[in-house]
């Protein structure tokens, strides 16, 4: 989707090429007003039946946090679709979740649907992740995920 935050996200689009995998690259916009992105391979999970794997989820969070390394020297006025929080630390995706992802296997090899990012905080509990919006319930009992997203040893 297109909107007034279309220029923030292309931007951000651009100054992730080269530092971070798994990002479409953004080439325009097609004559019919769409975005023209690159095609990013691999298997989505169906989330009416699957769960990922705990390795899923470690990929996906250490792919989460290298984003956010990725994203800190980037600054944009937006505007972005969503209004941030008081005092945003980080430029997030907002909207990580199973069906905005693709998998080789284990492996998250795609982030997808960036419509959603833009400014956002972590205050160093799971609701300070904003970019994590995958089920509660998988968030809350995975000890893995929860080691990689705190950098804990």
């Amino acid at each position: 989707m297109t909107g007034p935050w279309s220029p923030a996200v292309h931007a951000l689009l651009e100054h992730l090429r080269g530092r971070l995998d798994g990002v479409p690259g953004f080439h325009g916009i097609d004559e019919h007003g769409r975005e023209i992105l690159d095609f990013l391979p691999g298997r989505i999970v169906h989330v009416d039946t699957e769960e990922l794997t705990d390795r899923q989820l470690a990929s996906v969070a250490a792919w989460t946090r290298r984003l956010h390394r990725a994203t800190a020297d980037f600054q944009h006025s937006g505007p972005w679709r969503n209004f941030p929080p008081p005092n945003p630390t980080l430029i997030g995706h907002g909207d990580i979740a199973p069906y905005n992802m693709c998998f080789d296997h284990d492996e998250l090899v795609g982030v997808f649907d960036w419509d959603m990012a833009g400014p956002t905080g972590s205050d160093g509990t799971v609701t300070g992740y904003h970019d994590l919006t995958i089920q509660l319930s998988i968030v809350l009992t995975s000890s893995l995920m929860m080691t990689v997203l705190l950098g804990a040893p």
